[in-house]
């Protein structure tokens, strides 16, 4: 996380927590003096504590969502539906009440913890890189791909798994392209075509090998290239030969194409998802009570886990940041950008 200005983490929640449920479940039995399972709870905030030790942040955005995205869901009504991680009922009841202990532990923290209830958490931390990304540098942890287009605005994303931070050969092959010879911006276009994870319906018998033809005779050659429109145009104004058939397919499915597009990008995200209040709490320093924290912690006997040491570095860390003279002008220009981003309308929690 280098660079001048505000340092930046940003933490898909659901992933995370996701992936330390799992783990508690499988590899780890930690459980409170009265027998309740706390495992997942425990490695959730292990693994964010060693992520503040590594990267040393001055903010810390913690983003989770309710699963459902009104946006998405009115252009596509299958969007997200039918997925569930849980092999049983009882699984995915104890994975609620472990999340509930850490999102009261999340409250009350020194970190920014947005949860909306029909915004997608994608569309908030899109929102959060486009304005952190204005005072400094930004970091993302996740293995979702759907992220990866942001690093057009110069963030870092950093795999958890792999431990490593994410170049463009490491995101063409996670894509199945044989060419990483594209911009950022213009990943929405190949993920319009192949579909995704989301149940983003792809255009029929089109994959990453066909996108990597695209790549290498459309996007290589014309870096520009953005908006649907203009790829349309580009693409029915060349000479195709044997791929003739496959670019008809995206030609005569030009609608479906269109709403494919709006379903994964990111890069121009609608501003009305994002409530103006938003704009305000990323960018203010968190009120925090380090005592209220530790009794949080405490009842669900997870002290344990809390590296004051750390934490205590971290808040020490902000204010110094606070004193940099570059600062203030930072500040107006995120917040003018933020302005222009943020509305009265969507549903959020802080």
């Amino acid at each position: 996380m280098g660079g001048t200005g505000i340092k930046s983490l940003v933490l898909d929640f659901s992933q995370l927590f996701m992936s330390a449920f799992f783990a508690g479940d499988k590899y780890l039995k930690y459980t409170t003096s009265y027998g309740t399972s706390i495992s997942g709870c425990y490695i959730f905030l292990k693994t964010l504590f060693n992520y503040l030790d590594t990267f040393h942040p001055h903010r810390v955005f913690i983003v989770t969502d309710t699963g459902k995205s009104v946006y998405r869901r009115k252009l596509y009504r299958d969007y997200k539906k039918g997925r569930s991680a849980f092999s049983t009922e009882t699984q995915r009841r104890e994975w609620q009440r472990q999340r509930k202990i850490i999102y009261d532990c999340l409250r009350v923290s020194p970190f920014h913890f947005v949860s909306s209830t029909d915004v997608e958490a994608d569309s908030i931390i899109s929102f959060i890189v486009r304005v952190m990304s204005k005072v400094g540098s930004v970091t993302i942890v996740s293995r979702d791909k759907d992220f990866y287009q942001l690093k057009a605005f110069g963030v870092e994303i950093f795999d958890p798994v792999s431990k490593t931070f994410l170049q463009r050969e490491d995101i063409a092959k996670a894509y199945g392209f044989d060419s990483a010879e594209f911009q950022y911006e213009q990943l929405p276009l190949l993920i319009a075509i192949m579909g995704d994870k989301d149940e983003v319906p792809g255009i029929k018998s089109l994959g990453p090998k066909f996108c990597s033809i695209l790549i290498e005779k459309v996007l290589k050659n014309h870096p520009q290239l953005r908006s649907p429109k203009e790829f349309l145009d580009v693409l029915s104004s060349m000479e195709w030969g044997k791929w003739q058939k496959k670019i008809n397919l995206i030609l005569d499915r030009k609608d479906q194409f269109e709403v494919n597009y709006k379903l994964c990008n990111l890069l121009e995200d609608d501003p009305t998802l994002v409530p103006s209040l938003l704009y305000n709490y990323i960018l203010e320093e968190k009120k925090f009570d380090m005592d209220v924290f530790m009794d949080v912690v405490r009842q669900y006997e997870l002290e344990v886990v809390i590296r004051e040491d750390i934490l205590i570095n971290f808040l020490n860390k902000w204010k110094v940041e606070l004193k940099q003279s570059s600062y203030p002008e930072l500040y107006r220009k995120a917040k003018r950008m933020a302005t222009v981003l943020a509305t009265q309308k969507g549903s959020l929690v802080v």
